[in-house]
């Protein structure tokens, strides 16, 4: 009887055995990159003086690539930076032929291919290099700048931006499984969002497009310019609500939410939101348009999908200490 107990036994642990590897199997280890964008509103806001300007902001963001990429290589991951403009035409029509524009830093191209890697970023070759390529982005974005300074400004329209060109060539959802006896390994991107604006949504055709208002409700529409702030700050001071957020939400108020499944993939940093309503420092209405800007945005994304946890928004910063700790924590640094 007993020789029995332990011929029976055997295959149940062993079937116990190999359920638990397949439990474990289930239960897939991720391995994150980053895919770091920066997106530029290049309107009329580059012309205001900032006390910290844009391409210090991305210079900033692409000096302290290093310890991601790093970090990537150890988890054998790779990461990405892409530079875009909300109106891709703010680019196109730069014609320097001393610049081979570039706007990217990928990381990718060298999957599997440890030593070419290391050689690259740490410049163990005569050839293409890191540094070499860095210095390129920075020389191109430095461009784009200048030329969008000089040269009459062109419109950017942001609604219409996030809601039909932010693609798959800008944020990367793609994941990669593989699999050893135990494990489920699944590849995948971070997409860490840096968009660069004033906030005022301010297209061109904004004023006479219909289109851009909402049939059933002229208070939600697809742009919020200085005059629409306005009216909003009037109507509120007018009426007999305790608080801002209520009005705002009793009175219809809004942008119109972005059709746009992505943007549920990205964590999401809004830098530079200016105030208008400020002259010379000191505040001349209230509530004050940053106020407003604010809490438009923060209702138009989440309902545009960005989780609430990973939206992140602040007005101009005091000095490049701020900027450098607000960057830094949103990249993980």
């Amino acid at each position: 009887m007993r020789k029995l107990f332990i011929i029976s036994i055997v295959p149940f642990l062993i079937q116990c055995s190999a359920a638990s590897i397949d439990t474990e199997k289930e239960k897939p280890i991720m391995l994150y990159g980053n895919n770091v964008v920066v997106l530029s509103d290049l309107s009329n806001r580059v012309m205001k003086p900032k006390s910290v300007a844009d391409t210090t902001i991305i210079f900033n963001v692409l000096n302290d690539l290093k310890p991601l990429i790093k970090r990537s290589m150890e988890r054998n991951t790779s990461d990405c930076f892409k530079f875009y403009s909300v109106n891709q035409y703010s680019i196109d029509r730069i014609k320097n032929p001393s610049i081979d524009f570039k706007f990217d830093l990928d990381m990718s191209g060298f999957e599997n291919r440890e030593k070419d890697r290391s050689d690259y970023l740490f410049e163990r070759t005569e050839g293409r290099t890191y540094r070499k390529d860095l210095d390129k982005v920075k020389l191109s974005i430095q461009a784009v700048y200048e030329y969008n300074q000089g040269s009459k400004l062109l419109p950017a329209d942001l609604w219409y931006y996030l809601d039909k060109e932010f693609d798959n060539t800008v944020i990367d959802t793609t994941h990669l499984e593989k699999m050893d006896r135990a494990h489920i390994y699944v590849k995948k991107k971070l997409n860490k969002i840096i968009l660069l604006t004033d906030g005022y949504i301010e297209a061109g055709r904004y004023g006479n497009d219909k289109t851009m208002v909402d049939k059933q409700n002229p208070n939600r529409t697809k742009f919020l310019s200085s005059s629409l702030i306005a009216r909003f700050r009037r109507e509120f001071n007018r009426s007999d609500y305790p608080s801002m957020e209520q009005f705002f939400e009793e009175s219809g108020y809004g942008l119109i939410p972005l059709d746009n499944e992505l943007l549920s993939e990205v964590e999401l940093l809004v830098l530079e939101m200016d105030d208008r309503s400020i002259v010379n420092g000191v505040t001349t209405v209230s509530p004050t348009d940053r106020e407003v800007i604010m809490l438009f945005w923060k209702k138009w994304l989440t309902e545009s999908g960005v989780k609430p946890e990973n939206l992140h928004m602040y007005s101009t910063f005091k000095d490049q200490k701020e900027m450098k700790q607000v960057v830094d924590d949103f990249l993980g640094i």
